[in-house]
């Protein structure tokens, strides 16, 4: 089930695109969200974001996500309370053509040392993976986390 980011969305970030989607099988579902862009600034952290909506976010830690075609890929993975009360889990990572980093600073960094190096803009997104099911597991959100960016790599001729 696609679904559109709000216009304020689109005017702050002022991205390539992006792709907002609701996967669902079985009792679960899990909001993914892929921006692409061609700045940093195309980018930005759910910990800015979900506290702008009334989300109240615990417990964050870095996680290395195991990927059958890009290896461990290093994501932040945090609890997030919406306004029902509900703790969901959020996991995210950043994504350049260097590689994966699990924040907006080490993003930044390496695309500015890339489009130094090469001359030219990177392209870099940034994948955030919002359990909709409070019973939801670390594991499984990972799993799905895993299996996404597998398909992504494939699927896109490993730019995504």
């Amino acid at each position: 089930e696609s679904y559109h980011m709000n216009d304020d969305t689109y005017n702050q970030l002022k991205p390539y695109g992006i792709v907002a989607r609701v996967f669902q099988g079985g009792n679960s579902a899990i909001d993914s969200v892929v921006i692409a862009g061609h700045s940093p600034d195309n980018f930005h952290s759910p910990t800015w974001c979900l506290p702008g909506q009334g989300w109240k976010i615990s417990d964050p830690k870095r996680i290395l996500v195991h990927t059958k075609t890009r290896g461990e890929v290093p994501f932040e993975y945090l609890s997030a309370t919406d306004k029902n009360g509900r703790a969901l889990l959020v996991a995210y990572t950043f994504h350049e053509p260097a590689g994966f980093y699990p924040s907006i600073g080490k993003l930044t960094m390496a695309m500015w040392y890339q489009e130094f190096i090469t001359g030219k803009k990177q392209i870099g997104a940034f994948y955030r993976f919002l359990s909709q099911d409070p019973r939801m597991t670390l594991d499984d959100l990972t799993k799905f986390a895993s299996e996404y960016l597998d398909e992504a790599n494939k699927t896109s001729g490993g730019v995504f």
